[in-house]
């Protein structure tokens, strides 16, 4: 990951920093969730999400659908209050996964099937569009396969 400006005042900036924790607060980058789950899901350690309850009314709940992403693509995930627990291992299944209309769900699946050992099939993947929809292309740039 290259190019976050480390002085920009959005969150996302943190995202270098945060995808090698153990221990994740998402009160203050709620946005980096989902990757940060598919980052924690392809390492082997266990993660802990906490403070994720405004997740729940984003694009999607977003709780339900990065648990069920993962699920999805063979991870060990389950949801406890308000955290999100992820028993990481080096590579995941692969499968369906329902983008939930979810532009950051959608994104999130796509870089997970660069971890997964059979293709990741993406149902409205077309959700990108309302933040990136360029993204597929970068994706596929950048060495991404997409059928």
């Amino acid at each position: 990951m290259t190019g976050l400006n480390p002085l920009s005042l959005q969150k996302d900036r943190l995202f270098s920093e945060l995808k090698e924790q153990n221990e994740i607060d998402a009160s203050e980058v709620p946005d980096l969730v989902p990757i940060l789950a598919v980052c924690a899901a392809a390492r082997s350690a266990q993660t802990r999400i906490y403070n994720v309850a405004r997740l729940r009314l984003k694009e999607s709940d977003r709780v339900k659908t990065v648990e069920a992403m993962l699920l999805a693509l063979g991870a060990e995930v389950g949801v406890e209050e308000s955290s999100i627990i992820i028993k990481g291992k080096d590579k995941l299944r692969g499968g369906e996964v329902d983008g939930a209309n979810d532009h950051r769900i959608v994104m999130s699946a796509a870089i997970a099937s660069c971890f997964c050992e059979n293709p990741v099939i993406i149902k409205s993947a077309q959700a990108v569009n309302k933040s990136y929809p360029r993204f597929f292309e970068d994706f596929k740039a950048l060495g991404g396969n997409i059928k």
